[in-house]
């Protein structure tokens, strides 16, 4: 039976280079759906898709992907998604409840010496 509530430990994980091989030994049909439940219910992640799979997954085309991993293997946009998401963890933390206390704080810590 599938359930949702998956302990962490019996997650088996399958990377983008196993699935051919897992497939093409002889699977059934049996055993190609209970891969695709397994795959739906988290029994089993997926981890490391090829670009093939990743772009079939996506519909995104495979030079435009080889382009922005160029461009985040340059460093100027992967510290540009960092920036960002920073950014919008201090914003979600300021628009909580005690936000205001800790704008306030902050000014406190960072007032110019008199």
């Amino acid at each position: 039976m599938y359930t949702n509530s998956i302990p962490e430990n019996s997650v088996k994980i399958i990377t983008g280079r196993q699935i051919p091989q897992r497939l093409r030994r002889g699977a059934s049909a049996a055993r190609r759906i209970e891969l695709a439940a397994d795959l739906m219910t988290g029994c089993v992640t997926l981890r490391n898709l090829t670009l093939k799979q990743a772009c079939s997954i996506t519909g995104a085309r495979p030079s435009q992907v080889n382009e922005l991993r160029r461009a985040l293997a340059g460093g100027s946009l992967a510290q540009s998604r960092h920036t960002q998401a920073v950014d919008r963890l201090i914003d979600r933390i300021i628009a909580g409840r005690d936000g205001a206390r800790l704008i306030s704080r902050l000014d406190e810590i960072t007032a110019p010496a008199e």
